[in-house]
């Protein structure tokens, strides 16, 4: 994750926590067959090696589900995203449902959003946590459109991710992603860039909403700040303001050594590269971006140079 919040009462677990119970099952869906897996089983020494691999502890991730909302411009965020999708979607005329990936889902927030702006669409939404796909199923039954999705459990570590999908389904209209990217190495990143440009179909919509590298330890100490004031006047009053300083200052080591952060000018660049027209950095608070493109349409791809 892109901060370093922690929860008092998960401290005295994550201190004592015993990493050999990191393992890998499967979800029932009702309709479907479980959640699909393209990762195996996570042993002490995943959890060692992976620091990001303490987010498959159930504790671990239940602690962190509802602070997306409280994250400064959430709600903003989320806006933005469903306006540039719509501006760029192209309908197919019926053909076939509009599609859309949510990669390292987390508990959800953008794919739900996805499926209360396109009513019609189906979605498939994927992480390696097992306990974070969990609590993005209950989030989904609760608005009753289970039927409408699917759940995936892969390791975007690895181009074996894409295994866990259905290998029959058409190329998908859209692709986000939260917080999840900036756990890969920079190489793997923009492995990962030019696969899910190849997975898009024409005029198909990549965003990701990521944590990036901040100019200085400054900007990051005004983001810091910001986060406490935007959680306060979030939980209003359910969280004394120096309740909301312990969840984001104290420092667990959750998954701080996993992080590896870029500028999004950077990623951008890497987006360019891949093929991606109309790349933007279209939301930027310090930390905090919106970035992405489009694939080319195919006349345009077809096109002589």
């Amino acid at each position: 994750m892109f901060l370093r919040p922690a929860l008092l009462s998960v401290a005295a677990f994550v201190t004592k926590m015993d990493m050999s119970g990191l393992t890998c099952g499967s979800i029932s869906v009702p309709g479907e067959s479980p959640i699909r897996s393209a990762t195996a089983p996570n042993n002490e020494v995943d959890a060692i090696l992976d620091p990001a691999a303490v987010w498959k502890e159930k504790e671990v991730a239940n602690a962190f589900t509802d602070i997306r909302e409280s994250v400064p411009l959430a709600k903003e965020q989320l806006d933005l995203m469903v306006r540039i999708i719509k501006t760029f979607h192209q309908p197919n005329g019926g053909a076939r449902p509009f599609t859309w990936l949510d990669l390292g889902c987390g508990d959800g927030p953008l794919g739900r959003a996805l499926l209360e702006a396109f009513p019609d669409s189906q979605g498939t939404f994927l992480d390696f946590s097992e306990p974070m796909l969990e609590t993005a199923k209950s989030k989904i039954d609760a608005m009753g459109m289970t039927h409408r999705v699917s759940l995936v459990q892969g390791d975007l570590s690895s181009p074996r991710w894409m295994e866990a999908l259905n290998q029959q389904q058409p190329k998908v209209d859209a692709i986000v992603s939260g917080f999840a990217i900036h756990h890969l190495t920079n190489e793997r990143k923009q492995a990962l860039y030019q696969e899910l440009y190849d997975m898009l179909s024409p005029g198909g919509v990549f965003l990701n909403l990521e944590h990036v590298a901040s100019p200085s330890l400054e900007v990051e100490k005004i983001f810091d700040g910001a986060f406490v004031d935007s959680m306060h006047r979030h939980f209003e009053g359910a969280k004394t303001y120096e309740e909301c300083e312990q969840a984001v200052y104290y420092d667990l080591n959750v998954d701080a050594e996993a992080n590896i952060v870029v500028s999004a000018e950077t990623q951008c660049e890497w987006l360019r590269s891949c093929g991606f027209q109309h790349v933007d950095i279209y939301l930027k608070y310090l930390i905090l971006a919106l970035f992405g493109g489009v694939k080319k349409q195919e006349d345009e791809a077809s096109a002589p140079l």
